[in-house]
């Protein structure tokens, strides 16, 4: 059974400032994503409950999306920062 972690990330822009109220979406993990969609708070802020492994997250702006990345979930955890305008 795959383990899942609740996991705190941000959306924020190149200057690192906050982005609210933006759709993040699980686009892709290494098993199943109890949540498939947050929308960030006034921090920038999102919650996914993620299983160990790989997961790519993807956020919107009004059905345009702003930003992309993958992260690596477990004990060795990279910080979920999804930066708005980077490739």
């Amino acid at each position: 059974m795959t383990a899942t972690r609740r996991r705190r990330g941000r959306v924020v822009d190149a200057e690192g400032r906050p982005q609210a109220d933006l759709l993040v979406v699980v686009t892709e993990s290494d098993g199943p994503a109890p949540d498939v969609a947050a929308r960030t708070d006034a921090q920038g802020a999102f919650t996914f409950g993620l299983p160990d492994g790989e997961a790519e997250l993807a956020a919107y702006r009004e059905g345009q999306e702003v930003a992309r990345g993958r992260f690596r979930m477990g004990a060795d955890a990279t910080p979920l920062v999804l930066i708005c305008g980077e490739e």
